[in-house]
């Protein structure tokens, strides 16, 4: 499915943010896929971890190729077979971790979509490998929540100070004064800076 940017967030950084605006405006447009799947989202977050992008799609594909993606074949599956499509031990132990707390409903994904984003924070980071960053990478690439940044993303920090001619990083207190001036439309914000911190300085 894919991620449909509401007109309204166009029409408020033009209100609030001009040099956000000019860069929407002069780049091409953004087509994001959101992944209704949540329990292969989580799979992913997990084994494209510290891999290049490539690795990690090789991986997924190899175990997608191997057992349906699913928590009970996870935790059905021996780790040994589970190892020899490339996923680390370490790794593993986050999967079985995570098909542990779905199969109990520790993390409940029947109803994740209808709790606010803090309580699906505090939710995810429950399990192993899964932190504060995949949390919010997880509202806006499966649940499609339209108010989410992450101080915890390098490129969106890098993409901020390139776009508005900082010296370093934002500091905390700069990046929450941004992302409150993109409030309600921080996840829009977040895609078109990813696009600005891939441009020549």
């Amino acid at each position: 499915m894919k991620f449909s940017i509401p007109s309204e967030a166009l029409k408020h950084f033009k209100k609030h943010d001009s040099v956000l605006y000019n860069f929407i405006l002069s780049s091409e447009k953004i087509n994001r896929t959101i992944n209704s799947n949540y329990f292969d989202e989580l799979v992913r977050s997990i084994i494209y971890q510290q891999v290049s992008l490539k690795a990690g799609e090789t991986i997924y594909n190899r175990l997608s190729n191997m057992i349906d993606i699913n928590p009970e074949e996870i935790l059905k599956t021996d780790r040994n077979k589970l190892q020899s499509v490339g996923i680390s031990f370490r790794k593993v132990d986050y999967l079985k971790n995570l098909s542990e707390k779905v199969v109990t409903k520790e993390l409940n994904l029947d109803i994740i979509d209808t709790l606010s984003d803090e309580d699906i924070i505090k939710m995810i980071i429950k399990v192993k490998g899964l932190g504060v960053w995949s949390a919010e990478m997880f509202l806006m690439f499966s649940l499609g929540r339209l108010d989410v940044s992450s101080y915890n993303d390098l490129a969106i920090k890098r993409g901020i100070q390139k776009l508005y001619k900082l010296n370093d990083y934002p500091s905390k207190e700069e990046f929450t004064e941004f992302t409150s001036t993109w409030s309600p439309y921080n996840t829009v914000a977040s895609f078109y800076l990813w696009e600005a911190s891939k441009k020549d300085a």
